[in-house]
């Protein structure tokens, strides 16, 4: 189990390195995070040397700026122990200032805290009424204080519950080891190929289903048919859209799967293709470069109502490799070289229309976005020659996609473009250079060719516009 410990500025955060000792005897991964306060109570060095890994101090000094989220990649559970009264507060109230408070904004996984105050502290009627939200509508677990003798030398309920209560209660869970399938939403029987039988079902039990066997750290597939609200589950789960089952092309899946894939990785579908698809060319190589997953790679989507459904053209004659989720929109065409080398990272999404014609190399790094009628050349395609110096300049040049890029609509990317990471890239620019030698950093660009024309911004990917919305309802209604 991959456990995250975040510890406040309780004087009982003396004793935690010792707790990270146990779990990690135990056969536990743990992860250590520490308010500023905190580092005056116990030891980072200690933590680090108990635990075997970085302890996060500050968010936003790290070496991944998006830490706060992609923690939840990282564990299974997140134990706040000991957490102060400052803190719950600041969690109940939607108060996100340092690196726990942040990181317990964004995490999707379990969550569990361990209080430890002074009595008088803990039966506060403010403190009682943040501990209780955030079990009833945070879904949090508590692992409730003990009775016993403090450091204040005063003697009642606060003091940090046991070691031996701690573990049970974060590593005794009965649905670890349970597979679930819910079902969620409207459903249709159809009588005829015209007429179908259906209900208003709103999804809301599927999703309260979910989230209570979440919080308990179950495995769950979940099956979406129509719903209200669009559930968005935790990345260790999986999500079908039972819409899309039917729109899949199967006889497209079978044979690219079965064709490219040896046939342990193809019985498991990893790629998906919806729509229309041609294929022109099949010689090339496929690499997977992580667990091979039902659907990991989706191709022939139409993200964008924009569009309508076109005939996506897949030509693979080099080596290509994949290292994560991606998903190409319908419409697009797909042509990699017999002698190109083209890599994709993790979260990767072309949008409809995108055009992609590599003779070399490309590379495309992690949580990467090209929004619809993109395109990316690694070639010229013709040569030209110097009339003067007879100079003919060699055609092709590869293509370099950092992490967390943003392209926005109808931009083009040329050989020799190298797009460091967190850059944006205005609509309908072209790119034709090497930007990553540039002493800026999170750079815009815009223009054609294009220029830098800002620095310092950040494209607010999928996963945090949603906690960022939810932060924002639950402001409004504290209104």
């Amino acid at each position: 189990m991959r456990i995250l410990i975040a510890i406040t500025s309780s004087i009982s955060a003396y004793k935690i390195p010792v707790l990270v000792s146990m779990l990690k005897k135990q056969g536990h991964e743990i992860i250590c995070t520490v308010t500023k306060n905190a580092e005056n109570m116990v030891g980072v060095k200690a933590l680090e040397t108990m635990s075997g890994n970085h302890v996060i101090r500050n968010i936003w000094k790290e070496e991944d700026p998006l830490i706060h989220i992609n923690i939840n990649k990282k564990t299974d559970a997140l134990l706040i122990a000991p957490i102060d009264a400052n803190m719950i507060g600041k969690i109940a109230n939607g108060i996100y200032d340092d690196s726990i408070s942040t990181i317990a904004c964004a995490y999707t996984g379990r969550k569990l805290f361990a209080p430890a105050m002074n009595p008088y502290m803990w039966l506060n009627k403010t403190v009682q009424k943040n501990v209780k939200y955030m079990i009833e509508e945070l879904n949090y677990e508590i692992i409730e204080p003990e009775r016993g003798a403090m450091a204040c030398e005063e003697d009642g309920v606060g003091r940090l519950a046991s070691f031996e209560t701690i573990i049970n209660k974060l590593t005794n869970n009965k649905y670890e080891n349970i597979r679930f399938t819910i079902t969620a939403g409207a459903t249709k029987e159809w009588i005829d190929p015209i007429r179908y039988i259906t209900n208003s079902s709103s999804g809301k039990m599927g999703e309260a289903l979910y989230n209570q066997i979440n919080s308990k750290n179950g495995n769950i597939i979940y099956i979406e048919g129509s719903v209200s609200n669009p559930l968005i589950t935790n990345s260790k789960n999986k999500k079908m859209n039972l819409l899309n089952l039917f729109k899949r092309n199967w006889k497209a899946i079978l044979y690219f799967n079965f064709k490219m894939l040896s046939f342990r990785q193809a019985i498991k579908f990893p790629f998906d293709f919806y729509g229309k698809i041609r294929f022109r060319e099949l010689d090339g190589k496929i690499v997977i470069n992580v667990p091979v997953h039902r659907g990991m790679v989706e191709i022939g989507h139409a993200e964008s109502v924009i569009f309508p459904k076109e005939e996506t053209i897949i030509c693979i004659r080099g080596k290509v490799s994949f290292s994560g989720k991606m998903s190409i929109g319908s419409g697009s065409c797909i042509e990699l070289g017999k002698d190109s080398i083209v890599s994709f990272g993790d979260d990767v999404m072309f949008l409809p229309r995108t055009r992609m014609l590599i003779r070399r190399g490309l590379t495309v790094g992690n949580h990467v976005r090209f929004s619809w009628e993109g395109q990316v050349f690694d070639s010229n395609f013709h040569y030209m020659r110097n009339i003067i110096t007879g100079e003919i300049k060699d055609i092709n040049k590869p293509v370099v996609i950092g992490n967390h890029v943003w392209c926005g609509n109808r931009v083009t990317l040329n050989k020799g473009t190298h797009l460091p990471d967190y850059t944006i890239v205005a609509s309908n620019s072209l790119c034709n250079k090497d930007f990553s030698k540039a002493e800026k950093t999170h750079l815009t660009l815009a223009g054609q060719p294009a220029k830098i024309v800002a620095e310092g911004y950040e494209r607010i990917f999928e996963s945090l516009e949603n906690d960022l919305c939810m932060e924002l309802q639950e402001k409004f209604r504290n209104t």
